[in-house]
C-alpha cells in the first residue's frame, strides 16, 4: 500500500493529537483491556490503539506485537485517519516486513473531532469481517475515544494537584455548598490545620 496522502488539516490535527497528551505514554490497563477484547470479538491476532503523528504511529496500547512504533509511511492507520468510516483491507497485495495482509481500522477522534488514530485489528493471513464484527469494532473505538479523553482529564488533574501542593502561596478551593475541597502545604502552614482535618 502507497503512502497515505497528508490530510488538509495536519496542522490542527497533529495540534489535538498533542493535546491529548498520549504519545509515548506509558500503556494504561483499561485501553490495553479494550484492544484485547478487539481482538478476540474478531479473532485477529493483532490489536493495537495506534495514534498517527507527524512521522510516525504509536501505539498507545497494542495486544499481538511487542512494537509501539512504526513509520508512518508504511502504517494503515495513517490511511483510516483520512474518513470518518472504517477501512477494511482483507487482502493486502503489498506485504511489506510486517507481514499484515489484513487490516480492519476505525478512526478515532480527539474532543474536538479531529481523527487522531485508530483502532485496528490486524492479521498475517487474509480474511475477512462480518458487519456485526465490524459495529462492535465501532463501539469499541468509540469507547477508546473515551479512555484517550479521560486518560487525558487524569493526567491534567494530577499535574494541576502537583502545582497546587508545589505552591508557597496558601491555596483553598470550596465547593459551591461551601465544602472544602483543596487545602495544600501552605494552607497547612498557615492555618495550622493538616488537609485531612480541613477537607
Amino acid at each position: 500500500m502507497p503512502a497515505a496522502p497528508i490530510p488538509h488539516n495536519e496542522a490542527e490535527r497533529l495540534a489535538a493529537l498533542r493535546a491529548m497528551e498520549s504519545l509515548d505514554a506509558p500503556e494504561e490497563e483499561p485501553l490495553r483491556r479494550l484492544t484485547a477484547a478487539a481482538a478476540r470479538i474478531t479473532g485477529a491476532p493483532i490489536a493495537a490503539v495506534n495514534l498517527v503523528d507527524a512521522q510516525r504511529e504509536w501505539a498507545a496500547a497494542c495486544i499481538g506485537t511487542d512494537t509501539r512504533q512504526q513509520d508512518r509511511a508504511v502504517a494503515f492507520c495513517a490511511h483510516a485517519i483520512l474518513s470518518d468510516e472504517p477501512l477494511v483491507v482483507e487482502d493486502n497485495p503489498q506485504v511489506t516486513s510486517d507481514g499484515v495482509r489484513f487490516y480492519a481500522g476505525v478512526p478515532l477522534r480527539s474532543p474536538d473531532g479531529s481523527r487522531i488514530g485508530a483502532l485496528c485489528v490486524k492479521d498475517v493471513r487474509a480474511r475477512t469481517i462480518d458487519a456485526a464484527q465490524l459495529a462492535t469494532l465501532q463501539d469499541l473505538a468509540a469507547a477508546a475515544e473515551r479512555l484517550l479523553a479521560q486518560q487525558r482529564a487524569s493526567r491534567a488533574a494530577r499535574r494541576y494537584e502537583s502545582l497546587i501542593q508545589a505552591a508557597d502561596e496558601a491555596v483553598i478551593s470550596v465547593s459551591t455548598s461551601g465544602v472544602i475541597q483543596t487545602w495544600n502545604a501552605a494552607a497547612e502552614r498557615l492555618f495550622q490545620y493538616p488537609a485531612d482535618q480541613a477537607i
